[in-house]
């Protein structure tokens, strides 16, 4: 992820951790929260929303069956493990796409 990128977007995922960016290698993904849909316990905020943006769902900011349906086609998709969960390798696709 280019250095622009990074500063455009790691402002949407305050609160979720930042992947360690030192302005010469590639970033590291695994300092970030994991993201998932938990029935009856719903994860919300910037970071969602931003994962919402890229992975064309509705943009509410809550991390509900919609979002979670369209994570599980997004990995689809990028040919990664389908599990619903925006974790270090979903991240940084999710990262990529935003640029």
């Amino acid at each position: 992820v280019k250095k622009n990128t990074y500063k455009k977007i790691s402002s949407y995922i305050y609160g979720y951790g930042e992947p360690a960016y030192d302005g010469e290698e590639e970033m590291d993904f695994t300092d970030l929260k994991e993201l998932r849909y938990v029935k009856g316990a719903v994860m919300k905020g910037d970071a969602v929303r931003m994962v919402q943006s890229v992975v064309k769902t509705d943009v509410d900011g809550s991390f509900g069956p919609a979002t979670d349906k369209a994570v599980r086609s997004f990995q689809q998709d990028e040919k990664i493990t389908v599990d619903g969960v925006v974790g270090p390798v979903t991240w940084e696709r999710i990262w990529r796409k935003a640029e």
